[in-house]
């Protein structure tokens, strides 16, 4: 990515409150400082993780409510889930789609469901295998998600390659 530390801090696991919601604690979240740096604004990046055979609706759920209730602040939500069982860890990315509902007197904008979450990538790594694989392309995360402004000159996406994904497995 080749930007400065300071534009891409890390939050930890950080409580956020949604004005629709109950309080959410994120695996991990992170934001560019610079560009929000009010310490309540949301992250522009969510990791969420689980070892369960049971675990994918949940973490599905959890990044519909980051995109809703951060009203499409969070540019990016990745989920990842190990399957124990089978040796594979499936990664998820989702990002924000505002959707479009005529407004009426009794629905307004501004509501937990102007956003939704946009399944934009599935990645499946396959690290039991006897010749362990990756089905589906490279992660990628946009730049201009994670940052929240335009990559300058070398800057770019991050991509998270097969061989880099096989080695985190």
């Amino acid at each position: 990515m080749n930007i400065n530390a300071d534009q891409f801090m890390s939050l930890g696991a950080s409580e956020f409150e949604g004005p629709w919601g109950p309080i959410k604690e994120g695996g991990s979240t992170f934001k560019n400082s610079a560009v929000r740096s009010d310490k309540r604004a949301w992250p522009s990046l969510v990791v969420e993780s689980a070892v369960s055979e049971m675990s994918m609706p949940g973490l599905r759920q959890d990044a519909a409510w980051w995109i809703a209730n951060s009203g499409g602040k969070v540019q990016v939500v990745l989920i990842i889930n190990v399957f124990m069982d089978t040796k594979c860890m499936v990664i998820e990315t989702y990002v924000p789609k505002l959707q479009k509902s005529a407004n009426t007197r009794s629905q307004t904008s501004g509501g937990p469901n102007d956003y939704r979450a946009v399944l934009d990538s599935t990645t499946t790594v396959h690290y039991g295998a006897e010749t362990p694989y990756v089905e589906g392309d490279s992660v990628k995360l946009q730049f201009e998600r994670l940052l929240g402004r335009s990559p300058e000159s070398p800057e770019g996406d991050v991509e998270i390659g097969h061989a880099e994904l096989l080695d985190l497995a």
